[in-house]
């Protein structure tokens, strides 16, 4: 009833080290359940009002977890008290799991493309051979040799680079927006995964590798 969820929620206020208190009304608690399970809400919207239970949330600092829990059970009204962070360990648990998953699976990506980027370089061997011998006959000096493959590298390098750091960004703005989402919805702070660095430096590592690739692929066929 309106005037004992007052009596509760005005008994909570005074115990100590409780920062906060706010009854949930049942309009919130179907907005806040409507936001995430669209499909259910028109099912839960019909039920009586005393079958969606009632709860006071409240902030208490972490060092007075422990007491303000016994005190809350000894409010006339309460009848169970829960700590976000117990409540939802095994789905904190299996999220983050899930995006490790998914960020290892990203980076893998990520490699591989940078790998195939190196094996093309040996594949190309026998071209480059044809083009040293086209280029020697023409009277062509070493570092002229080299200069055309070190500028195909990079670019090459620079599209494979760009495509693995796509990746990890895609990730970043699908995934782990969707996780922060969620992870605020239940009380935890998001985390960020700084990803922008790493595929700036993913770019790099690229451009670097195909270039050095394409150097040493010249450079053996400017030896032959």
């Amino acid at each position: 009833q309106p005037a004992q969820e007052a009596q509760v929620l005005s008994a909570v206020k005074k115990i100590p080290g409780i920062a906060s208190a706010q009854l949930v009304s049942r309009e919130a608690f179907l907005d806040n359940f409507a936001k995430y399970f669209p499909q259910l809400s028109g099912e839960l919207a019909t039920l009586e009002s005393d079958t969606i239970p009632r709860y006071v949330k409240v902030k208490v600092r972490e060092d007075e977890e422990a007491a303000v829990q016994d005190r809350l059970l000894g409010v006339r009204g309460v009848e169970t008290v829960e700590l976000n962070k117990n409540r939802y360990t095994g789905l904190i648990g299996a999220l983050s799991t899930l995006r490790k998953l998914a960020l290892a699976l990203m980076a893998g990506m990520s490699a591989a493309l940078i790998c195939i980027l190196l094996n093309h370089f040996k594949l190309a061997g026998a071209f480059q051979a044809q083009v040293r011998g086209t280029l020697g006959v023409l009277g062509a000096r070493r570092t002229q040799v080299m200069l055309p493959f070190a500028l195909e590298g990079l670019i090459e390098g620079a599209v494979g680079g760009v495509l693995a750091a796509g990746l990890l960004l895609a990730y970043g703005h699908v995934f782990e927006g969707q996780m922060n989402e969620l992870f605020s919805s239940i009380g935890y702070h998001p985390y960020h995964f700084h990803l922008a660095g790493l595929a700036v430096a993913l770019a790099a590592v690229g451009m670097l590798s195909g270039m050095v690739g394409s150097l040493w692929a010249a450079a053996r066929v400017a030896t032959t």
